[in-house]
């Protein structure tokens, strides 16, 4: 599912819920740069559709374009301070920049206001691992 210039275009008049589920079909199939140009549009209409910036701060992580993804998660948190999906996503692009002890002070806060989340403490007892704490990962 890849679409022309032309489509591309015309998603400008779709509804938001049609191109949201058109740009994650699209990110989940490793389109992430068609996938960003249906979810901006979009956001630009629609600012406060925060699934749509999940996702597209998804598709810029996924990319390695951290800056962009940190971005649109700052929107979000700033709006939803504890959304669980945005500070799993922190953690995780902290993780793949390679510093893991970041990332295990961004899962504990996040910990902090989600306790029991099973994909947090998985990621957790991940980072712990990494970091040589074997106590702490046994305890997540």
């Amino acid at each position: 599912l890849l679409l022309s210039n032309s489509a591309f275009s015309q998603q400008t008049n779709l509804l938001p819920d049609t191109a949201y589920s058109m740009a994650r079909t699209l990110a989940f199939r490793g389109a992430w740069g068609e996938a960003q140009e249906v979810l901006v549009p979009l956001l630009q209409r629609e600012p406060a559709y925060a699934d749509a910036r999940l996702l597209l701060a998804r598709t810029y992580a996924w990319a390695a374009q951290y800056d962009e993804a940190l971005a649109h998660l700052d929107t979000v948190l700033s709006d939803w301070p504890h959304q669980v999906e945005a500070l799993a996503l922190q953690v995780e692009i902290a993780h793949w920049r390679g510093d893991a002890p970041r990332a295990l002070v961004l899962v504990e806060e996040a910990l902090a206001h989600h306790p029991g989340t099973t994909e947090l403490l998985l990621k957790k007892a991940r980072l712990c691992l990494q970091l040589a704490r074997y106590d702490e990962a046994l305890q997540a």
